[in-house]
């Protein structure tokens, strides 16, 4: 099955999006059923997709622009919500 570039780019995004809110806690490890919070590993996928988005800038479409917009916030307002609770 072939995907176009814009369903590619998304499911890139979804991919790292939810190791990150894995790793935030928010969602469960499928291999253990458990919902960890693993910091170090947030900020590292959450590097990750800056990188992305910066390397990327000016070649996505307003919809791939968007939703890694969107994702980063999300992920970063969560990142920073689980580091004030771990004070």
């Amino acid at each position: 099955m072939q995907l176009d570039n814009t369903n590619n780019f998304l499911a890139i995004l979804m991919f790292f999006t939810t190791a990150a809110m894995k790793s935030l806690g928010e969602i469960e490890d499928p291999a253990s059923g458990k919902k960890e919070v693993n910091l170090d590993e947030a900020t590292y996928i959450i590097s990750l997709l800056d990188t992305l988005k910066e390397k990327t800038k000016g070649n996505l479409t307003p919809e791939e622009s968007e939703n890694i917009e969107q994702s980063l916030y999300i992920l970063k307002q969560q990142f920073i919500n689980k580091s004030s609770l771990k004070r």
